[in-house]
């Protein structure tokens, strides 16, 4: 008769357990095929997190089960995890997602292209439906199944990695731990067919501001730039694109340059001003040849010279300078100041956000009509269209 696999159960935690990790355990028990064996929750609590999750490995090895099953308390499977161990792969990754400044990702990831230790999350939702198991280059750890073989091998196995000089973390120990595991040999998995919820405390207004970020993205892949992280995210393309096409925007005024600069370039040409030198050389090194663009350096202060600024424009996208509420003099006053002075149209990011809020309010609310927005978290996008030129 075939040996039943064994699975070691370890819920982390800091003193408490949800409840819905009831029904994970019984899930679990209730399979016939597979032994459990439940650590007890009040030794798998402990933080550092590294420091917990290694001592439940030794714990794991003093015993003869199989796989080592690990749960952080706030990720719990919609699925029977235990499924798992019949794929009998080295390690398995059972998904969920996690924010990442704006970015909703997936904790399944593809090494970057270019970029040293960086990762791309893969967007679940573009893989093929009957797809079981993918081979990955990384997983999180928050809900991780991993055979007796790997821990036996790999020492130390949860580590965060430092900067020997800044002391800052340059690599975490779920990353680093995938690292290891395919430097021993191994292979790193993850499965569509188990995800798991993550659960957090979020504002449901906020989660306008909330994407889902993927490794195959196409503009993300053209110019290796990522959405969110001081950029414009894919919602808020969606939102300028569609106002460039419907009105049929031709010329565009930008203040701040940026991921926007080469996505409104393929349509229409662009005058950008910006007020990092480091930011304008990043965006004139990834424009392709032929795009109707002007990249020019400013203060952020002064109105631009009115040889570089055109008498008048399609559309104005104000992006820059950063908010007053990031420390800059005057924020988007100037930039705000000279869009209504050159357009019709005007397009605000950040448009919630208390300092732009204040600004539109005195300088577009008399002349212009709010007529769209794509969100109501502070940092979408509003659009304003001179009075005059909307028929009533």
């Amino acid at each position: 008769m075939k040996k039943k696999p064994k699975i070691y159960l370890a819920i982390l935690n800091e003193g408490w357990l949800r409840c819905e990790h009831i029904h994970t355990v019984l899930m679990v028990l209730k399979m016939s095929s597979v032994e459990l064996h439940l650590e007890n929750p009040s030794i798998s609590w402990g933080i550092p997190i590294t420091q917990n999750r290694n001592r439940i490995v030794r714990r794991f090895l003093d015993t003869d089960a199989d796989f080592l099953l690990m749960f952080d308390d706030d990720v719990v499977p919609f699925f029977n995890p235990a499924e798992a161990v019949f794929f009998d792969k080295d390690v398995v990754g059972l998904p969920t997602r996690r924010r990442s400044g704006q970015r909703l990702e997936w904790v399944v990831y593809a090494k970057h292209s270019t970029l040293k230790n960086k990762y791309a999350s893969i967007d679940l939702d573009k893989v093929r439906g009957d797809a079981d198991l993918l081979k990955v280059d990384a997983v999180g750890t928050g809900a991780i199944l991993i055979k007796r073989k790997v821990l036996e091998t790999v020492k130390a196995p949860f580590l965060d990695i430092f900067d020997e000089e800044t002391g800052l973390r340059t690599l975490g120990q779920d990353l680093n731990f995938c690292q290891k595991v395919i430097k021993a040999g191994f292979e790193v998995f993850a499965t569509p067919k188990i995800t798991c919820e993550h659960i957090k405390d979020y504002g449901l207004v906020s989660t306008d501001g909330y994407f889902v970020s993927q490794a195959g993205d196409k503009n993300q892949q053209k110019y290796n730039i990522q959405w969110g992280a001081g950029e414009i995210i894919e919602k808020d393309w969606d939102f300028i694109e569609q106002v460039i096409e419907e009105e049929k925007v031709k010329t565009v005024l930008e203040f701040g340059a940026g991921f926007s600069t080469l996505l409104m370039s393929q349509i229409a040409s662009v005058d950008s001003f910006e007020t990092k030198a480091e930011k304008l050389e990043q965006i004139k090194g990834k424009l392709p040849k032929g795009r109707k663009v002007n990249l020019y350096s400013w203060d952020g202060e002064t109105k631009p010279d009115s040889g570089r600024v055109k008498e008048k424009y399609d559309l104005v996208f104000v992006n820059g300078p950063e908010s007053a509420s990031m420390g800059t003099q005057t924020g988007r006053r100037v930039s705000i100041e000279v869009a209504a002075e050159c357009s019709d149209r005007i397009i605000v990011h950040d448009a919630g956000k208390m300092h732009e809020t204040m600004l539109q309010e005195e300088l577009l609310r008399k002349d212009f009509w709010l007529t769209g927005r794509n969100g109501w978290h502070p940092q979408r996008c509003q659009y304003w269209k001179r009075k005059d030129s909307v028929s009533t």
